[in-house]
């Protein structure tokens, strides 16, 4: 059972310059906001990124508009726009009254990450929050629209729902975005996102589609073939069966462990590999010593999926097989 998260810290933002050793990576920068025209592509590491959330408000008399802004996309001629997107090089996740607190959200992600409260954090009812990932290689928009589904799963099963409006790969975020006095944590030290391992669990295109159009867990899904059933009951039966399995413990065959609470994921219930996926990081992993990373996770539901000798459904009702 490999993995590099024994040694997490939550560290606060202003720890994260000497500590950190991530690469640089490319965004567009606006130092008028959406007053300016053309965005200038610039490369940044991500203490710059960390300083430039957490400094002083620009005076603007009370224009928005006109605070600098950033993107983590960059375009053709500097012009921001979906269709003018060249690539994506990090998920920005934006929660608007969430349930559950910044911290837990960061604890719960096998990944690198950087948390901070936004600028509406304290003056409205619940937590709001952004959360930072970085990625080991550029996307493109329909590989970044996929994967930011895959997490959207994880965020949702743990009370934390994201502002829709942040799955645009072009969306311009203004700086700074901290007040003082309110939180700002990372967890750094974790593998970075691999966007490639990520992809083979992600929901596909056609998924990603028909999500946009309908994304009501209550409705009657067929599990793959097996008849109508509706997702949530299928999911909470799943996350039921899973808190019953034995986690796994570094030294005593932790990754079988894995294995088999994969396989009964995607086998077992019948599940598609990203919501297996979300299920092993929100309630399995937790528990293991020590957590997987996200690569190791997803690769264990690449292996369970490949798998040909388990019977499909063998955990479902009869009446749905």
């Amino acid at each position: 059972m490999s993995n590099d998260n024994n040694d997490d810290e939550l560290l606060r933002l202003d720890e994260v310059t000497p500590k950190v050793r991530l690469a640089p990576f490319w965004i567009t920068w606006w130092s008028r906001g959406v007053h300016e025209t053309i965005g200038r592509r610039r490369s940044i590491d991500i203490a710059t990124l960390v300083a430039w959330w957490t400094s002083p408000p620009a005076p603007t008399n009370g224009n928005k508009g006109k605070q600098h802004a950033w993107s983590a996309a960059t375009f053709r001629g500097g012009r921001r726009g979906l269709a003018n997107v060249e690539q994506v090089t990090a998920l920005v996740f934006d929660f608007d009254g969430a349930a559950v607190p910044m911290r837990e959200v960061l604890a719960a992600l096998p990944v690198a990450c950087v948390g901070h409260t936004s600028w509406s954090h304290g003056t409205k009812p619940g937590e709001r929050f952004r959360v930072f990932v970085p990625c080991d290689r550029p996307m493109t928009v329909r590989e970044h629209a996929r994967i930011w589904m895959l997490f959207a799963d994880v965020f949702m099963g743990i009370g934390a729902p994201l502002d829709v409006t942040t799955k645009d790969a072009s969306r311009l975020w203004f700086v700074p975005c901290v007040r003082p006095g309110y939180d700002a944590h990372a967890i750094l030290n974790r593998e970075v996102l691999d966007v490639d391992e990520a992809l083979t669990i992600a929901p596909s295109e056609r998924e990603h589609e028909i999500r946009n159009v309908v994304d009501d867990p209550h409705e009657g899904v067929r599990q793959k073939g097996l008849g109508y059933e509706s997702r949530a009951s299928v999911t909470d039966r799943a996350s039921a069966y899973l808190a019953s399995m034995p986690p796994a413990i570094q030294g005593s065959h932790g990754g079988t462990a894995t294995y088999k609470a994969a396989i009964a994921l995607v086998h077992g219930f019948a599940l598609d590999e990203s919501t297996a996926f979300a299920l092993l990081v929100r309630e399995y992993n937790p528990r293991c010593k020590p957590p997987w990373s996200a690569k190791g996770l997803a690769r264990k539901v690449n292996e369970a999926a490949k798998a040909t000798r388990v019977g499909l459904g063998y955990l479902l009702p009869e009446r749905t097989r």
